[in-house]
């Protein structure tokens, strides 16, 4: 009767091994489904990067534009077109500081 329980444990650990197998199996297959969301994943995330890059290129330009313009309305040089009409009549920026009104004469004392 050793033999039949030989073989017996043999079957048993033949057995174990088809569990564990199976089991690997599963987690395998699980792993492998997590890497391919995850590769989807970076793949989206590095369209978005390649994205915001190319918008930023594009900001970039708009930006020192903007900047121009400040520089100009800085400096105090009065623009091309009149800003507004004031009855009928086109009115443009002031081409210097206020030195007269009451902004200019004000003491101050502000809350």
């Amino acid at each position: 009767m050793p033999e039949q329980e030989s073989i017996h444990q043999l079957q048993t650990e033949i057995q174990t091994l088809k569990i564990k197998d199976e089991f690997r199996t599963k987690e395998l297959d699980a792993l492998m489904k997590k890497l391919s969301e995850t590769s989807t994943k970076l793949n989206t995330l590095s369209e978005n990067i390649g994205r915001l890059l190319a918008g930023q290129e594009l900001h970039k330009t708009n930006d020192n534009e903007v900047r121009d313009e400040i520089i100009v309305r800085f400096n105090n040089i009065p623009p091309n077109q009149p800003l507004g009409i004031t009855d009928g009549e086109p009115t443009q920026e002031p081409t210097g500081a206020a030195t007269e009104g009451p902004v200019a004469t004000s003491t101050g004392g502000g809350n």
